[in-house]
């Protein structure tokens, strides 16, 4: 008997045209979408703060410049000024400014009095201050100035200074100016080159009612090795001592 051969028509393993566009769409539409991804991943990673790189040819920052250092507190306050009394010997300029007739520069006397103008008696001038001798003139001279003003200054100041032992004139030296030991002594006239010991000079002075003694190496500051010089106050004696002699 004859076979037949019969054809069966069914499903086929191959895609139909319709389920390859739609296979199509899917992977087109994953990779855009995978490469969307990677653009967002690469901004961000972009858009992050950029890190510093050192140049070589850049200049190191500066350091920071110490901070200056607090000026010293400054004040406007005067130095204390020592207290002038007048004495004997002293030059003083008394003016009155509305009466000049009465100006006068005047020496006090030893005995302390100074003459004034105008037919007024002698005044004792010495231990006042200035300040003390402008008050006085001004009630001496109340009924003969127009202004009540007056300036008392002192121009030159002398005080005794005494010399004794080994020196070329003992006695008495009024010196308008201040003094040291040395100073004194050449004024004085000098010592004695072959008796005198002047690395032991002695200052006698009378403080108050006490009495201070003071050695002063003068033969240092003559031979030019130093020495700190010695000012000299009112009244001060200066002794200058016999040195030892071999014969």
């Amino acid at each position: 008997m004859p076979f037949k051969t019969i054809k069966t028509v069914g499903s086929s393993s191959t895609p139909a045209a319709g389920d390859r566009a739609s296979h199509t769409w899917l992977t087109t539409g994953a990779a855009i979408l995978a490469v969307a991804l990677c653009l967002v991943v690469a901004g961000c990673a972009s858009s992050g703060p950029a890190k510093k790189t050192k140049s070589a040819s850049s200049p190191a920052p500066a350091p920071a410049a110490a901070a200056a250092p607090a000026a010293a507190a400054s004040t406007n306050e005067a130095p204390a000024t020592p207290m002038v009394v007048l004495k004997e010997g002293d030059v003083i300029k008394i003016e009155f400014p509305s009466t000049e007739s009465l100006n006068e520069t005047v020496q006090i006397r030893q005995d302390g009095l100074i003459t004034l103008l105008g037919g007024k008696p002698d005044f004792h001038a010495a231990g006042l201050t200035p300040a003390e001798l402008r008050a006085k003139l001004l009630d001496i001279y109340d009924k003969d100035i127009a202004v009540k003003e007056a300036t008392v200054t002192v121009l030159a100041s002398a005080f005794p200074i005494y010399l004794q032992g080994a020196v070329m004139k003992p006695g008495k030296i009024t010196p308008d100016h201040p003094v040291t030991v040395l100073d004194a002594l050449l004024e004085g006239g000098g010592w004695d080159p072959v008796r005198a010991n002047l690395k032991k000079v002695k200052v006698v002075r009378q403080q108050g009612k006490s009495v201070q003694t003071f050695i002063i190496d003068i033969q240092k500051v003559v031979d030019g090795k130093g020495g700190e010089p010695f000012e000299l106050k009112p009244g001060d004696i200066i002794i200058v001592p016999e040195r030892f002699v071999w014969f």
